[in-house]
């Protein structure tokens, strides 16, 4: 009831923990709750997949840089 009513109060919810912990499934009955409020979500693999209609998601993304892609100079 806590966590609803936070967000009922607009407050910002952070859900965080270990791979398995339940985080997705929590998420995904807690924002059933708020189906006309905007829900921006980040996540490293875009796993919720949300129903609502005002929905911003931003994902993580690896993307090789120029910086981290040059093999390291080996003597020959």
């Amino acid at each position: 009831e806590n966590l609803i009513e936070s967000g009922r109060r607009r407050e910002n919810i952070l859900f965080v923990g270990a791979a398995g912990a339940g985080k997705t499934t929590l998420l995904r009955h807690f924002l059933t709750q708020f189906s006309s409020e905007r829900i921006v979500t980040i996540e490293d693999a875009a796993e919720l997949q949300l129903k609502q209609p005002h929905v911003t998601v931003a994902s993580m993304c690896c993307v090789p840089t120029p910086a981290f892609s040059r093999q390291p100079n080996l003597p020959t």
